[in-house]
């Protein structure tokens, strides 16, 4: 009876996990799908999840019409740039935040974070 009941909590956890990755996954899928839609399926009234009817015209404008590229590589740039200064920035605070002593070192971290950080106002 024991491994029944293992057996269906494992059945019922990876259904849940399943349902909330196509939950939270659903807005991606669905803008694949509508971006290889025909104009007339996407302005529909009624929205239709799939159809037959596919084509990559817009993908093709997208490069054709626009400096996509460009502007990829700079977002990227500016993302990859603003995550290694934070993290850098970070890292720099953490080591301060380590070698900082007071005397109330039994409080909770966010505690102690919170008192370090409000301790100039």
């Amino acid at each position: 009876m024991r491994p029944l009941k293992k057996i269906l909590s494992r059945i019922s956890f990876y259904i849940g996990v399943a349902t909330f990755a196509l939950f939270c996954g659903f807005p991606m899928i669905w803008m694949v799908l509508t971006s290889i839609k025909p104009d007339g399926d996407i302005l529909r009234a009624t929205p239709v999840f799939w159809s037959w009817d596919t084509h990559l015209d817009h993908y093709r404008n997208l490069f054709d019409q626009t400096d996509f590229l460009i502007y990829f590589v700079n977002s990227i740039t500016v993302a990859t740039s603003a995550t290694l200064l934070t993290i850098v920035i970070a890292t720099l605070a953490a080591y301060g935040i380590t070698r900082f002593r007071f005397t109330a070192e039994n409080i909770s971290p966010v505690a102690c974070c919170s008192r370090i950080c409000l301790h100039r106002f």
